[in-house]
This record gives C-alpha cells, structure tokens and sequence, in this order.
C-alpha cells in the first residue's frame, strides 16, 4: 500500500510538472468523432482521481459523453466491466462499439466484452495472443482515423 501511494505522489509530482502529454493525434481524433456525431466513453483502470486530475490537466475531460474508472466497477480489466459499463452509459450495444487500447489486459477486457478493439501500442509491443484478439494493431491515432474513414467510405462494405 505504501509504494503505490509513494508511486501516485511521484506521478502527480511528474504529471504537475508539465511531464504528461497528449499522445499523437488525439485531438484529431475526438475533432474527427465530433464532425461525425460520434458517442465516446473512456474506461479505465486509474482511479477516479487521477484520471479526472490527468483529463482537466490536458483540457480533454469534456470531449467524452462518460468516463468510467476503476472507482465505478466492481471487477476491472481484464474483465469486460468497464466496456460495459461505458456501452450501457452511453447506450450502445458492445457489438457495436469500437474500443481503442494500449494494453494487453484492456485488449483482453474489449475482447471478453464482445467489442471490436483497435490496439495502439504505447509501452507494450502486441504478442500473438494480443494480435489474435485485437481487430487490428495501428501504430498511431491518425491510423485510427484513416480506418474509421474507409469504414465509413461506400467501399469499406
């Protein structure tokens, strides 16, 4: 208990200091999601205050319809709970939401929760496991982008 509440007051200290940013292509994404009248949600495994804390920093808090933590399920990732829970908050069926994930227990959770789930590594290289669950791994948010326009292009049926 101790070292995750020395390892949240280094975070905040780092993430106060002006250490967090954005990553690529994350505005044009939520612009690209407003222009198309596009619900979103965020489920994560931080708590509640941290994620708040981190959302209000980068001014993004609200760009999302709901923002469901770890503070609202009671089983986290890999458990489906949080899609879920943001599905039913926004509701929309989890067939058909597209979940957006930079973690392999967070791919697990999309996969368990019958979403399709676009990985954009971050930290972690996807392994076969995580390239079996995943739809498809991208390398940035622009990619992102370029696949919900061609899914949106009369050819893409």
């Amino acid at each position: 208990e101790r070292y995750f509440d020395l390892q949240e007051i280094h975070l905040r200290r780092l993430v106060d200091a002006g250490r967090m940013q954005l990553k690529r292509g994350v505005l044009e994404l939520l612009d690209w999601l407003d222009a198309h009248h596009i619900k979103r949600a965020i489920a994560t495994s931080s708590s509640r205050a941290r994620t708040d804390h981190h959302l209000g920093l980068m001014g993004i808090a609200q760009r999302f319809e709901h923002i469901v933590t770890r503070d609202d399920v009671k089983r986290g990732k890999p458990n489906p709970d949080p899609f879920l829970t943001a599905a039913n908050k926004l509701g929309v069926e989890p067939a058909h939401c597209l979940v957006l994930e930079d973690s392999y227990n967070g791919i697990r959770a999309a996969h368990a929760a019958r979403m399709r789930v676009i990985m954009v590594p971050d930290l972690l290289d996807p392994t076969d496991e995580i390239r079996g669950l995943a739809h498809r791994v991208v390398t940035s948010l622009h990619d992102v982008i370029a696949f919900l326009d061609a899914q949106r292009s009369p050819r893409a049926a």
